[in-house]
């Protein structure tokens, strides 16, 4: 039987199974074709495309009717979610087990006003479309991003987009003075994929599976689970009492700011190792400037002669897991 959300709270939790490559969904849950600031868009409903965890489902309506509350006039664009069950399908590698979804940008038209998505656009490198008619609408793509971030009881693993898109949502929230922790967490998980196309024309979302669907429903997570998502209450409790960071060199301060990174240096300890760690996979360019940032904040010097950047960003991957607890933080669930 079709589990709709005005049922659900009499209804079965829909939970994620297996990995989003490889999953299914466990007692579907359908997304409204349309609600307060959000629609589905046509090719979608015609795929039928709409099925998706509890989790997922509520968080696309929260999101739909806080754009419209910050941003008057826009309406998010929802793509591709989960075929009912879950399992394959044929326009991605993902959205298998309910845990993915694709948003389109938010885009402006010439008169400086809210575009309503029915399709996903393309960006150029430029942030426009092809015929220069529509542009993103940065500051929103940031409202997005943020409450994304920020909702409760939801735990972003990555918000892929093309990486012009990437550059100018964070540039926004700069220029909107977010906290720098927050900037550093958009700067992680905010991505574009190296192993598909380079998402110019919309967001793709994955949330990590809950503590629950881990455990007792067989989630798996191909990334790693990010501190200030699991341990968010921790963070914020201000339990966490780690060294202040130390000041940056001139010369590693100067490369992380030209790549977009400068928010970094601002960020709790904690929240640097992680994502500096991180970027080492991501912006390789960068990966003297990294590593001596984190032999200044962690006091070690791992040995990286000869390596190749994919067997140093493992060492340091496995350098956090056997060194968290010194920082206080327990072990990530999955």
């Amino acid at each position: 039987m079709l589990i709709t959300t005005a049922a659900f709270a009499q209804s079965p939790q829909a939970v994620s199974t297996g990995d989003s490559r490889d999953g299914a969904i466990q007692g579907d849950l359908q997304l409204p074709r349309r609600g307060r600031g959000f629609t589905v868009l046509p090719a979608t409903v015609k795929r039928g495309y709409r099925y998706g965890t509890d989790r997922l489902i509520h968080l696309v309506e929260g999101l739909g009717r806080h754009v419209a509350t910050q941003h008057p006039g826009f309406v998010l664009g929802v793509g591709n979610l989960s075929r009912r069950g879950g399992g394959d399908i044929p326009q991605s590698q993902s959205h298998n087990s309910g845990r993915d979804v694709d948003i389109a940008f938010p885009l402006r038209n010439r008169r400086d006003r809210p575009v309503r998505p029915r399709t996903l656009t393309r960006l150029g490198p430029e942030l426009r479309s092809q015929d220069g008619a529509l542009r993103l609408a940065p500051e929103v793509g940031w409202t997005i991003v943020r409450h994304l971030l920020e909702a409760p009881g939801v735990d972003v693993a990555w918000l892929f987009c093309s990486a012009p898109v990437r550059d100018a949502i964070l540039k926004a929230g700069a220029q909107r003075q977010a906290p720098p922790e927050l900037l550093a967490s958009a700067q992680v998980v905010l991505r574009q994929p190296s192993d598909s196309s380079p998402h110019d024309d919309h967001f793709h979302l994955r949330l990590h599976c809950s503590p629950n669907e881990s455990e007792q429903h067989g989630c798996t997570d191909r990334t790693p689970g990010w501190p200030w998502t699991h341990h968010r209450e921790i963070l914020r409790s201000n339990l966490l009492r780690p060294a202040p960071p130390l000041p940056a060199d001139a010369s590693t301060a100067s490369a992380l700011e030209d790549a977009g990174h400068g928010a970094l240096l601002d960020a709790p300890w904690e929240a640097q190792i992680v994502a500096l760690i991180a970027l080492l996979d991501s912006d390789r360019g960068l990966h003297d400037a990294i590593l001596t940032r984190l032999t200044s904040l962690t006091g070690s010097a791992l040995p990286t002669a000869g390596l190749s950047p994919a067997k140093i960003h493992r060492r340091w991957t496995r350098w956090w897991a056997s060194n968290r607890s010194r920082y206080g933080l327990p072990p990530s669930p999955g």
